[in-house]
């Protein structure tokens, strides 16, 4: 929606890399086609230039199948309320012989752990390799996270509620499955604010699979943002696309009365998740007072 089209968002990229200083390095997750792609068309470019490419990802296939571009591999994974641990297998020309990493993130989430994996690659090229990978490693796991990312708000009558600022279905699929793996035995219920008319109305199908991995979906109205509304656009499109893809979603176009209704909704053991780039992230704590309120009642 600001590009214009594929084609020119994606020169974008090519132009990144493009930019790289010679004996730079460029940090890529290969898990994802896109950046696949990337480097594809412009490997050659950069290893003229002398820049290193440093590959990391989830699913590079390993031994004899790995890329020789890739250095760090995610192998194992696993992930509680207070985040994840990861085991990560590394490779030269990035050390001098395989060898592995433990990488603990205080958030939970795989995209959280490539993203903490990402950070130590970009850190120790940063410094020259001066500071060991184990070292930046510890640093991470020292991170309290930053707002909006699987932000924890608090928890009341056996609820707890999260918000993040997902705004598009990568982001959206990436968060809900953190919150499936978070909630244990309890139920997943996503509160979504579409963001942007034009953005609701070109990709409501892909909201629709994304948020469908949720228990419950509960869709606001669409945060217009800097746009003006367009007739027969709103978050009704979003959940008419949820139950299309075997989710259950409700429409609910007044934010006012959605503390009271999520908190009749929810149960001891749920974990409720406000999804959004809108104001949407002042819902949780009204729906936390909320469900106070309907205890000290009851």
């Amino acid at each position: 929606d600001f590009f214009g089209s594929e084609a020119a968002y994606v020169e974008v990229f090519d132009k990144f890399v493009a930019g790289v200083e010679s004996g730079g390095v460029v940090v890529a997750c290969v898990d994802d086609p896109g950046i696949r792609a990337l480097l594809e068309r412009s490997g050659e470019a950069l290893a003229a230039n002398d820049v290193s490419v440093w590959g990391y990802g989830h699913h590079v296939g390993g031994g004899a199948q790995r890329p020789d571009h890739v250095v760090a591999e995610l192998m194992e994974f696993t992930t509680g309320p207070d985040g994840g641990t990861s085991r990560v297998r590394l490779y030269p020309p990035l050390v001098d012989e395989i060898s592995e990493l433990r990488l603990v993130t205080p958030m939970p989430g795989v995209h959280m752990a490539l993203n903490a994996l990402a950070a130590v690659l970009a850190g120790h090229a940063a410094l020259e390799q001066s500071v060991p990978l184990e070292q930046i490693a510890e640093g991470i796991a020292e991170f309290s996270g930053v707002r909006r990312r699987f932000e924890y708000r608090g928890s009341a009558d056996g609820v707890r509620v999260y918000d993040d600022y997902a705004h598009h279905p990568t982001e959206v699929r990436a968060v809900l499955s953190a919150a499936r793996a978070t909630a244990g035995d309890g139920r997943v219920v996503a509160v979504f604010q579409p963001h942007l008319y034009s953005r609701t109305r070109d990709f409501a199908a892909e909201f629709g699979q994304a948020l469908a991995g949720a228990d419950v979906v509960v869709v606001l109205d669409v945060y217009a943002a800097r746009e003006d509304p367009v007739p027969g656009v709103s978050g009704q499109l979003v959940a008419d696309a949820v139950e299309a893809s075997g989710g259950r979603a409700r429409f609910l176009p007044d934010q006012a009365a959605a503390p009271g209704e999520l908190a009749r909704l929810l149960r001891s053991g749920d974990l409720l998740i406000t999804v959004g780039a809108g104001d949407i992230t002042r819902l949780g704590p009204l729906v936390l007072a909320e469900l106070d309120r309907q205890k000290s009642h009851s």
